[in-house]
């Protein structure tokens, strides 16, 4: 009967002892569950023992690593696969987070057979210290962030281009208020003149005011336009429009522009463009960089100068130079004639003004076409610009 009894004690223990059991695999099960279902890394691990405890799923799903790989590092935690810069700060930081016990750290994680990096915000806890108080058990919670890093970068992206694009704009109005003072004091004072002085000039006066007044005016458009083709440009307004464009007809059309000013300094403008010359551009584009070009020629040529416009063939591009023989451009200015923050102009050799914002303008329409413009001068001997365009489409007149 005794005996019974003892067994029946002995039962007792095991059933008592089983259920325990049961109740803690059900709750390490619950745990586990509930972990594996967060959409959060979360890594339960031992700083002493440089163990990682408990890790769940996401690590996979985020970061394409498997849970057993990440476990079997050696001497080393979840840190190791964080971007180099990252943790150079985070390692610095991580011991003084320690000691206020809570921590959130930004940083980037490499995703598994990929050169490619996720970022996280790190929310760290210590759930156990040591007898001597010092952390054992830590807690990280790693909440992915890509997507708001890559908003922040954008806006920041947005931002530096806003303040730049109203640094440059505040440049050029600035510079072109300047410049317009000039050509408008000479409009004002000679028209004025003709005004007063009208029954008193002679024929030939009358006439070489009204030509100042004119090559005046044109300054005052020429800056104008300039300014206009900028606006629309840096506003998207200016769309990039290239189509089949026949060079020849073009640059006939630049040079009888500027026929009378080049007369009026005995400037040969000489066209050598081979015939049916056809590039793949935006032909107001390059009409405005041809009508730069050739303008700053004239201006910085001493009377009897050349102005040579040309096009060589080149694979399935045309080389397009403006050359002329005049005062030329020191060494030192060239890399810095077309920067917005760097205001040069010098007057022409008839003391002609300008901004320097025509070069400008001219890079930046030249870049649209994906190239660039080259610039060779030398001092009292002249200046060579040029830049490639893609060839177009010879068309053949129907006969």
């Amino acid at each position: 009967m005794e005996r019974k009894v003892k067994n029946t004690k002995i039962s007792t223990k095991n059933i008592i002892r089983k259920r325990n059991s049961d109740l803690t695999k059900s709750s390490d099960g619950f745990l586990k569950n509930v972990m594996d279902n967060l959409q959060d890394i979360v890594i339960v691990y031992n700083i002493q023992k440089k163990k990682i405890l408990l890790i769940n799923k996401s690590i996979t799903s985020l970061l394409n690593y498997k849970i057993k790989d990440i476990k079997n590092l050696k001497n080393e935690d979840i840190h190791q696969l964080m971007h180099s810069d990252d943790y150079k700060k985070y390692k610095k930081n991580k011991l003084k987070d320690y000691e206020q016990n809570i921590s959130l750290s930004e940083f980037r994680l490499k995703i598994n057979n990929s050169k490619n990096y996720r970022w996280f915000k790190e929310k760290t806890s210590i759930i156990k210290e040591d007898k001597l108080g010092n952390p054992e058990i830590v807690l990280y919670t790693l909440n992915e962030i890509t997507y708001f890093k890559e908003l922040e970068k954008k806006l920041k992206e947005y931002t530096d281009e806003l303040k730049e694009l109203n640094r440059s704009k505040d440049k050029y109005f600035s510079i072109l208020a300047h410049d317009l003072r000039g050509p408008f004091t000479a409009l004002l004072g000679f028209s004025n003149l003709l005004k007063e002085d009208f029954d008193y000039l002679s024929r030939e006066e009358i006439k070489h005011y009204i030509s100042l007044i004119n090559s005046s005016s044109k300054n005052i458009y020429g800056l104008i336009e300039n300014l206009l083709q900028w606006s629309r440009l840096q506003t998207g307004r200016l769309e990039y429009q290239p189509a089949n464009t026949n060079l020849n007809l073009l640059v006939e059309e630049v040079v009888l522009l500027y026929k009378s000013q080049a007369n009026s300094k005995y400037i040969d403008i000489i066209e050598d463009i081979p015939t049916n010359t056809y590039v793949y551009a935006d032909e107001n584009m390059l009409r405005s960089v041809l009508q730069n070009l050739v303008s700053n020629s004239i201006k910085f040529s001493d009377e009897g100068g050349k102005v040579i416009i040309s096009a060589e063939e080149n694979n399935n591009k045309y080389k397009i130079t403006v050359s002329d023989t005049g005062i030329g451009i020191h060494p030192e200015v060239i890399d810095k004639l077309f920067k917005i923050d760097f205001h040069y102009t010098t007057p022409g050799t008839r003391d002609e003004r300008g901004s320097g914002l025509g070069l400008i303008l001219c890079k930046e329409f030249i870049e649209k076409h994906g190239s660039h413009i080259e610039v060779k001068s030398e001092q009292k001997i002249g200046t060579t610009i040029s830049f490639d365009l893609k060839k177009g489409k010879v068309l053949k007149i129907k006969k």
